[in-house]
């Protein structure tokens, strides 16, 4: 009867091991590999080097901007709770929108071009070497393309190959 009472003594010890240890240990590992792939991005140092910083007068003028659009909607706001009359909110908005166009020239005399831009010219780069076609020692027999080495069929005419290596 002792043996018995052992062996469910060790049996319910190394459950209670793989319970209170090894279950939480597991659980915190695939939080540390889920975090470090959604956070991957924000580490790539290749895109934080491309982002130019900005200047503090740069800053400045964007901060006039985003004030200059909330007081564009509180001041519609107004309007619509009647608290403006439409001609004073007229004139209003007139004037608050021919700020806000001269601080956008002026934001792009400073930027000399806009950060999307810049953003959409390094994507449009990124995604031209990645269309790039691989060198190949083989082409189509029919059109000349050079197909990638899984290649069963050319990409361009469709002409079956056969093993292409």
């Amino acid at each position: 009867m002792k043996n018995d009472s052992a062996e469910n003594w060790t049996a319910s010890t190394a459950a209670d091991l793989v319970m209170d240890y090894l279950i939480p240990l597991g659980c915190a590992a695939l939080l540390v590999v889920f975090a470090l792939y959604v956070g991957r991005p924000l580490l790539d140092v290749r895109l934080q080097a491309k982002i130019p910083p900005l200047s503090a007068s740069i800053l400045q003028l964007q901060e006039r901007k985003e004030e200059l659009y909330a007081t564009i909607k509180e001041l519609e706001l107004d309007r619509d709770l009647g608290k403006l009359r439409q001609e004073d909110y007229l004139q209003l908005r007139q004037d608050l929108e021919s700020q806000a166009l001269a601080l956008l020239q002026q934001l792009d005399q400073l930027n000399g071009h806009t950060h999307a831009e810049t953003l959409h010219t390094w994507i449009e780069e990124d995604v031209a070497e990645l269309r790039r076609p691989p060198v190949s020692k083989f082409q189509c027999p029919s059109c000349g393309a050079h197909p990638r080495p899984e290649d069963r069929f050319c990409s361009q005419c469709g002409t079956p190959f056969g093993k292409v290596e």
